[in-house]
């Protein structure tokens, strides 16, 4: 699959949080920022190899980001902080992932890669 596809998939539903009632407050170019960082992010976890990046939740607000879920070893951990780091506009990365060894992908993930 090729990352132009997946930023296309990921990119509008990156969005679609980011616009509900709760954000009042914040400009549409900083609803926009932050929805192109998480677009990013995401996107280069799932297309990173030896990171899983289905299970990995991604949130961002004022450009830091915040990553959740469990991987399966620390060098997975360390891999996706670091991707994450090196998203142009991310101001900062807190890490909230949690080390629990082997790691299955989502049901929906699954299919996809074995319908391939």
């Amino acid at each position: 699959m090729s990352a132009l596809l997946v930023l296309a998939v990921l990119l509008p539903l990156a969005g679609c949080k980011n616009y509900l009632a709760s954000e009042e407050g914040r400009t549409v170019g900083e609803v926009t920022d932050d929805s192109a960082i998480h677009a990013r992010v995401k996107g280069g976890l799932v297309l990173a190899r030896g990171v899983p990046g289905w299970p990995i939740d991604v949130d961002v607000r004022e450009g830091v980001v915040v990553l959740t879920g469990q991987v399966a070893t620390e060098a997975q951990r360390t891999r996706a902080i670091g991707i994450a780091r090196g998203v142009p506009g991310v101001k900062d990365v807190q890490d909230r992932l949690v080390v629990v060894g082997a790691v299955e992908p989502p049901a929906e993930a699954a299919a996809e890669a074995s319908a391939q």
